[in-house]
């Protein structure tokens, strides 16, 4: 889906045009097709607005489907303090390195997705049965990165090798054993019932003693859509690969980026700040 020509289209909002005072403001972010390009993993064209966002003491949080020890090294590398929040919102690690869970671990997944592959035939595989290098082959990530990828605390990517049909009785035979099935970027995702981006969203800003903080929330997937509805500024990064997600209407402020991927982030943190910045000087 093509979104008109501009840099940074937008709905007009019906209230919350502008975050309020910079204190009180989180940047929660995707980063997969969001922050880093789809194709390439790169951040640096964001760098820009990144540097902004620092100088306005406005955090930046990752929200993604990766690991911890994965997002652990890219916010390293792009100089970020933390919080993160993993796995879908199945758990939040706080800057000084304590871990709050918010599913079960992992091997419960793993033992719930076995026995529904053993007793009805499904065809899929997971990351727990790939190798490091089938991974890498798969994500296009570096075998460091891959191996990072595969040390899952809670929740199961995998690759859907049925048809449609299966997967949809496969996604009615995991209801009542209280799992949900997500689509990301490239991997479907098995986590816990109830976990999700949004839900760990609120649990941190309880945990940071900012419950009315104004959440600017940035992504590019249906994985991404509760997030960005209960944003008080929603972005919506245009990914080369797939349609904008659709949210519903009564979103406060949704915007859609015409560049990819961090350029697209970059454009769009960059307005928003300038605007925030000319309104409250």
């Amino acid at each position: 889906m093509q979104h008109p020509s501009s840099t940074l289209a937008h709905k007009t909002p019906t209230t919350h045009t502008t975050p309020p005072q910079k204190a009180h403001i989180l940047i929660v972010t995707d980063l997969d097709g969001t922050l880093l390009d789809h194709h390439t993993y790169s951040w640096q064209a964001a760098k820009p607005a990144m540097a902004q966002a620092r100088t306005y003491n406005i955090p930046i949080i990752p929200c993604t489907s990766k690991t911890l020890p994965e997002t652990q090294k890219l916010i390293h590398d792009m100089d970020l303090a933390g919080p993160i929040i993993f796995e879908n919102g199945s758990g939040i690690a706080l800057a000084n390195g304590d871990i709050i869970d918010l599913a079960p671990r992992y091997y419960e997944i793993l033992e719930t997705l076995d026995d529904l592959k053993h007793h009805n035939n499904f065809d899929f595989v997971g990351f727990n049965a790939m190798s490091v290098q089938q991974i890498a082959e798969h994500t296009q990530l570096s075998l460091e990165d891959a191996a990072n990828a595969k040390k899952r605390r809670y929740s199961e990517p995998f690759l859907w090798q049925g048809d449609a049909s299966s997967l949809a009785y496969f996604e009615k035979m995991c209801q009542p054993l209280n799992i949900d099935i997500v689509q990301g970027g490239r991997f479907y995702h098995a986590l816990s019932q109830g976990v999700s981006k949004q839900r760990a969203i609120e649990q941190l800003k309880q945990q940071l003693n900012i419950p009315d903080a104004h959440i600017i929330a940035l992504g590019d997937s249906n994985n991404d859509i509760a997030m960005l509805s209960q944003a008080d500024t929603a972005i919506i990064v245009n990914n080369p690969t797939r349609n904008f997600p659709l949210l519903p209407h009564s979103q406060n402020s949704i915007h859609y980026t015409s560049a990819y991927g961090p350029l697209g982030w970059n454009d769009a943190i960059t307005d928003l700040l300038n605007t925030m910045e000319n309104n409250h000087g």
